[in-house]
C-alpha cells in the first residue's frame, strides 16, 4: 500500500513538473515582453502544439481571450483560446493569394480582384472537416472583406465562396447577455456564431426561432444590442421602393433583386433586408444585405459557387 501512494505521488509530481514546464516554455519563447498569461491557457497552447516557437499571445478580452501567433516547423499559425480549449485556430499560408487562386474570382460582381487587392491567405485547422477551408482578405475602395472559400469534389477544383465583412477569425458560441435577450423575447437559439473584428470587438449572429413560428438570423453588436432582426414590417418587391442610396448600391452590383426584401423592425430597431441573384455561366450568385434606415450597409454575405471548367 506505501509503495502504490509513494508511486502516485511521484506520478502526480512528475505530472505537476510537466505541466509547469509546459506553461514556462510558452512564455519563454515569447519574443518580445511578456503579458500576463493564465496558465491554463498557456498549458493548453502547449499541449496543442509541443512544438510551438516563437510566441506572441495579447489579450482580446481581459481573462477571458487571447490570440497566439507562433511558428510550427516551418510554418506559422495564428490561434484563439479562452481558459478550456482552442477556439479558432488558422495556418499563415502566404501574406499574397496565388493566381492559380485568383482567377476563380475575377468576374466576382462588384469584389473583383482586378479592383482589389487580395493578401493573408490562411487555412482553416478543421481536423473534424473532410473539405479544406481558406481565407483571405480582400481590400477595395479602402473596406476590407473577408473572402472564404471551402474545396469540395477534389480534384476538380470547385470552390463554395463566402464574402462578408471582415473579421480576424468566427467560431460558435452564444453571449449570456443575448441568451438573456432571446429567452425574455420568446426567441429559441439554434446556433450563434460570434465574429471578432479588426478592432477585438464582436458581432453576434444568432440563427434561432420566434414561438409564433418565424425563424431567421439575428444580428447582435459588440455591447449585446440587436442590430438585425428577420421580423417583417413590410415585404418590398420592386427597387424604388427602397430609399435612393440602396436602390444605387444594388444596380451598381449588376446582380438582379429577388422578391424576397423587407423592412424588419422589431424593440425600435429598423431597417432592410434585400436578397439579389445573378448566374453569369456556371457560376452562380446569392447577396443578401442588411442596411439602417440611412441605408448605410450593417451586415453582407455573398455567396458563390465556382465550379472549375470540365474538359
Amino acid at each position: 500500500m506505501k509503495i502504490m501512494l509513494l508511486n502516485l505521488r511521484t506520478y502526480l509530481f512528475a505530472l505537476l513538473i510537466f505541466s509547469l514546464s509546459s506553461c514556462s516554455k510558452v512564455k519563454d519563447e515569447q519574443p518580445g515582453p511578456i503579458e500576463q498569461v493564465p496558465d491554463t491557457v498557456a498549458r493548453i497552447l502547449a499541449d496543442a502544439y509541443p512544438n510551438a516557437k516563437e510566441i506572441t499571445l495579447k489579450t482580446l478580452e481581459k481573462d477571458k481571450e487571447w490570440e497566439a501567433r507562433f511558428s510550427d516547423g516551418e510554418l506559422q499559425y495564428y490561434a484563439v483560446l479562452n481558459p478550456s480549449k482552442i477556439l479558432a485556430a488558422h495556418k499563415l499560408i502566404s501574406p499574397t493569394v496565388p493566381d492559380s487562386i485568383k482567377k476563380y474570382f475575377e468576374i466576382i460582381p462588384v469584389l473583383s480582384p482586378n479592383k482589389g487587392v487580395l493578401s493573408d491567405y490562411r487555412e482553416i485547422i478543421n481536423t473534424k472537416a473532410s473539405d479544406r477551408n481558406y481565407t483571405a482578405k480582400f481590400t477595395v475602395d479602402q473596406k476590407d472583406y473577408l473572402l472564404r472559400f471551402r474545396t469540395y469534389n477534389q480534384p476538380s477544383g470547385d470552390y463554395d465562396v463566402t464574402v462578408t465583412n471582415y473579421h480576424k477569425f468566427s467560431y460558435y458560441d452564444l453571449d449570456d447577455k443575448i441568451s438573456s435577450y432571446l429567452t425574455s423575447n420568446n426567441y429559441a437559439n439554434v446556433i450563434a456564431k460570434i465574429m471578432v473584428l479588426d478592432d477585438n470587438k464582436k458581432q453576434y449572429t444568432a440563427w434561432t426561432n420566434h414561438v409564433n413560428g418565424e425563424t431567421g438570423e439575428m444580428v447582435f453588436d459588440d455591447a449585446g444590442r440587436l442590430i438585425v432582426s428577420f421580423r417583417r414590417a413590410e415585404a418590398i418587391s420592386r427597387l424604388t421602393d427602397l430609399p435612393e442610396s440602396i436602390q444605387k448600391f444594388t444596380k451598381n452590383t449588376g446582380l438582379l433583386l429577388s422578391d424576397q426584401n423587407y423592412k424588419f423592425a422589431e424593440n425600435n430597431i429598423s431597417g432592410y433586408h434585400i436578397f439579389m441573384l445573378g448566374i453569369v455561366g456556371v457560376r452562380g450568385y446569392r447577396y443578401a444585405l442588411d442596411f439602417d434606415l440611412d441605408g448605410n450597409v450593417i451586415t453582407s454575405q455573398l455567396n458563390i459557387s465556382i465550379v472549375h471548367d470540365r474538359k
